[in-house]
Formats: C-alpha cells, structure tokens, sequence
C-alpha cells in the first residue's frame, strides 16, 4: 500500500510542498494520538486561516451553515507534535437519523502555530456519511458519476461560503487520496483537494 507524505508545510499556498512555512499538519483526522497510519479516519479537505482560532471558525461556519447537531464521536487532529481532540463538530442531522438517511457532519481543530503570511489556521475534515446499520455511518465511495462523501461534503462547505461577501478562497492540491476503511466494509478516499476560507 502506498502511503502518502504525512505532513504538509506550507511557505505560499502555492507551493503546498514547501518546507519552510511555519503551517504544518499531518494530512488526516485521527481516531487517537499520535498519528500512525491505521488511525486515519478521514482526510484533512478543509481550512480556516487568518484570524481562525477553534472560536473564530465555529462562529464563522455557523454564521452560514445551519448545522446544529454535535451528537459527533470526537476525533483528533496532529499539527507538529501538538495532538489532540476537535475544538468543535457539527453536524446537519441529528444521529438519530433513519437507517439509509444521509448527513454532513465536521471537526476542526486548531494548529501548533502562526504562520506570518496566513496567520491562525484551523484544520477540518468534513463529509456526507450515510446511516448504514443502527451502529454503523458510513462515506460512500466516489463511482464512474458521482463523488465520494469527503468529496461532497467539502463541495457541500464550498456552495455555501464561496458567496460570502468578501470571503478569502483558495484550493490546494494535497493528494492524501488514500481510502480509509468504512463500517459498511467498503473503502472510500477523497481527491485530494483542500478549500480554504479566510476567516476575518
């Protein structure tokens, strides 16, 4: 099995295989700390930058996406050595939701620094998982027609902040298009491209 580089670093958006950037984080939401490759559970295809602290970012997702449940198990996220749980999660449905319903859901967490050109940054992974079994949601995985559920769920962000007066946009290729192993027993991944929004 391929696996991909563990970090990015970034010095300009551009160049997301720089080095010398003081952003760095390991490319996946955990399942624990620290990271090692079987505790991926979902690729990193979302960032908050600027002024974008745990508090900053909930506020401004919230601001322009109504999802008001956090009935979420909590995962973590590695930037440098500093591991740890989301600061926040949200999801579009309640848990609750019928065997075979669909929903949005993300967590974010904050990085170990500042970075001088992008400043405070915020990383998340977000989706569209679908109610299995009583116990099991789970991403589908992209087809020949349609996308996977990372995929769609950063589309999902994307269609709702990209009309935002004012709001800062860029995508970056990361390429952690790695799958990850789902309850239902299938193997879904992401393309491998990363939003990022400018929180004020």
């Amino acid at each position: 099995m391929l696996r991909r580089s563990l970090l990015v670093a970034l010095a300009t958006l551009a160049s997301p295989a720089a080095a010398s950037g003081s952003f760095t984080t390991v490319q996946w939401e955990l399942t624990s700390c620290p990271y090692v490759w079987d505790a991926r559970n979902a690729p990193v295809n979302l960032v908050f930058y600027g002024n974008a602290t745990g508090a900053t970012s909930l506020t401004f997702f919230l601001a322009h996406l109504a999802w008001p449940n956090t009935d979420i198990t909590t995962r973590s996220d590695q930037s440098g050595g500093n591991c740890g749980p989301s600061d926040w999660k949200q999801a579009s449905l309640p848990a609750s939701i019928d065997v075979g319903t669909g929903r949005y859901m993300i967590q974010a967490r904050h990085t170990a620094s500042s970075d001088a050109k992008w400043g405070q940054t915020v990383v998340s992974s977000v989706r569209r998982q679908i109610r299995r079994t009583a116990s099991c949601y789970a991403v589908a995985p992209a087809t020949a027609t349609s996308s996977s559920g990372y995929d769609n769920g950063r589309k999902k962000v994307y269609g709702a902040l990209v009309t935002v007066p004012s709001v800062g946009f860029t995508s970056v290729y990361w390429g952690n298009t790695a799958t990850v192993h789902q309850c239902d027993g299938r193997n879904a991944g992401s393309n491998g491209w990363v939003y990022w929004f400018r929180v004020a």
